[in-house]
């Protein structure tokens, strides 16, 4: 995990409260999460796909599952990193794909 990603986790484990206090509805937040993965690059490899999978399931978890077509999220990604997709696109991509 990046630095920078791992300093917004942590801000809200001790702060009490959201990095991204705009951030209220399980898709945004999980949007915010594909969007740190797939620009900052956390890990070695597979940035991606994990991104894609963490926000399925962090949106599965909320009681919100999605239900992309295939190649969708890998599309969502490639829209995020070429900054055609901002945040709010992602969150609206996100919900716009619920099951």
């Amino acid at each position: 995990m990046s630095p920078e990603t791992a300093e917004r986790h942590a801000f809200e484990r001790f702060a009490n409260e959201p990095y991204y206090p705009y951030c209220e509805e399980a898709a945004t937040r999980a949007a915010a999460l594909l969007h740190s993965m797939s620009l900052l690059e956390p890990f070695e490899d597979g940035n991606a796909a994990v991104g894609a999978a963490c926000a399925r399931m962090y949106l599965e978890e909320s009681g919100e599952p999605i239900s992309p077509p295939a190649g969708a999220m890998a599309e969502l990604v490639r829209g995020i990193r070429s900054h055609k997709t901002d945040l709010r696109g992602a969150a609206l991509t996100l919900r716009g794909r619920a099951a």
